[in-house]
């Protein structure tokens, strides 16, 4: 059991207008909330649990919402979220990233080129690539108060027709910081439960000290 206390809750998928910039990934039109609730309390369990399906003319999709509070300073939680290690699923076999910090546009502190290798089965590989970028959305980039971290399929196999998410990271104070993420996929043998599933680990990596 970590030692960091969350909030956490899979939040039932609706459609709301933001003010903040997202990725152009997301086929059904999904969107992050425009606003951040920030509980007055702590725990260290999760609370609620909710995912569903969105069907549009060329994809069904499965989806999950995360809300959670950790107790971890938003510099050091954005360090883990940089760490593939922290993100990738369990049936990962390996990963190569290449990190690109150069004539990137004004507010993005980092693009990520991801390829991922999946090896189900002996002589049977499946293998993908995602972008990945880190935006500021407010404050500085040298004092960030929110950062939103867009990620999405780019090439690679058939068996993943779609899939992109958003994790956003806000300050709430010194020492706590409130991490909310979206999901949506198509793929091969991957429904809600397990998109579900993938969310929830990446609270548990991030929130181990």
């Amino acid at each position: 059991m970590t030692h960091s206390l969350f909030r956490f809750s899979i939040i039932l998928f609706c459609f709301l207008s933001s003010t903040l910039s997202f990725g152009g990934c997301f086929e059904g039109k999904a969107q992050l909330l425009s606003e951040v609730l920030y509980p007055s309390t702590v725990t260290n369990k999760p609370t609620t649990s909710t995912v569903g399906k969105k069907t549009i003319p060329s994809n069904q999709l499965v989806w999950a919402k995360a809300q959670g509070n950790l107790n971890i300073p938003f510099d050091r939680v954005f360090d883990k979220l940089k760490d593939h290690k922290m993100t990738a699923g369990e049936d990962i076999s390996e990963f190569e990233v290449t990190v690109i910090k150069k004539d990137l546009i004004e507010d993005r502190f980092e693009h990520h080129d991801v390829h991922f290798i999946v090896k189900p089965f002996p002589f049977f590989t499946v293998e993908w690539d995602e972008a990945w970028n880190y935006d500021l959305q407010e404050g500085t980039k040298k004092d960030p108060i929110k950062i939103l971290i867009s990620y999405e399929k780019i090439s690679g196999t058939t068996h993943i027709k779609h899939l992109c998410g958003n994790i956003l990271i806000s300050k709430v104070s010194d020492s706590v910081t409130d991490v909310f993420m979206y999901e949506e996929v198509n793929a091969t043998q991957r429904n809600e439960k397990d998109t579900e599933k993938s969310l929830l680990k990446i609270f548990q990596n991030i929130g181990k000290n």
